[in-house]
């Protein structure tokens, strides 16, 4: 065989080692690193553990993992918690960790959404308009985007009037009706949970001005969560319970 040949041919063994080796070296790697889609799920039940029972229809998500962050494989089950004032609105922080022999933490954006049919418009209502159950609908809307409040019962609303326009399909707020609330937002009020014959109290801060029956947001003063409760008086809120 021709020595050029002979050459040739060690050469392209030769490669086809190293292409090999590098193949089985990058297998390797991946198999000792953590799958995001483990930690994606960590920082999800993380986030169900600690919000409150929900109104609606609840999705949690998990925002997306760089994949350039290449975390080395924890041998025990991922630690994943919600540090303190991490829940803001739609979106909650989850601090996930490994205490493993190669310990690692990472912060991981958690999208929340909780959909309930609230009373929108069918079509434009002006500002002053009269309202007519027969002009209101019901449709699916993410309450956490509500931060003034909605409103769920379309016959309630009979004869109130508008203190500003409101487009069509748009979802119909306590703040937006001309009525006298009973208690304004930035208020200190009770909170009332009651189950049964049992009836727990808590102070808490309104976050929306509310009349009589209306539902707003509030904030529990102990917990610094913030749920939501109907108007029962001045003073009292009734935290929804399911």
């Amino acid at each position: 065989m021709p020595r050029t040949a002979t050459a040739f041919g060690r050469r392209f063994l030769d490669a086809l080692l190293t292409v090999f080796l590098t193949l089985a070296s990058l297998g390797a790697s991946a198999e000792g690193l953590q799958d995001h889609a483990d930690i994606a799920r960590a920082a999800e039940r993380a986030a169900a553990a600690i919000l409150p029972p929900a109104i609606g229809r609840r999705t949690l998500q998990a925002g997306p993992i760089d994949d350039r962050l290449r975390m080395p494989r924890c041998g025990e089950p991922l630690d994943a918690t919600v540090p303190a004032g991490m829940v803001r609105g739609e979106r909650l922080t989850v601090a996930v960790s490994c205490s493993g022999p190669k310990p690692w933490k990472l912060h991981v954006p958690v999208a929340k959404a909780e959909m309930v049919e609230v009373v929108v418009a069918r079509s434009q209502q002006v500002r002053d308009s009269v309202l007519d159950p027969a002009n209101l609908a019901m449709e699916e809307r993410d309450i956490t985007r509500l931060r003034q409040g909605y409103l769920t019962d379309p016959a309630a609303l009979a004869g109130q009037r508008l203190r500003r326009s409101v487009a069509a399909g748009q979802a119909l707020q306590p703040g937006m009706l001309k009525v006298d609330p009973v208690v304004k937002r930035g208020q200190r009020v009770t909170l009332v949970a009651m189950s049964g014959a049992f009836e727990v109290k808590m102070a808490g801060l309104a976050l929306a001005n509310g009349a009589e029956g209306q539902r707003i947001k509030v904030r529990n003063l102990s917990s610094e969560r913030e749920i939501e409760g109907v108007v029962r008086s001045a003073q009292r809120v009734e935290v929804l319970l399911r």
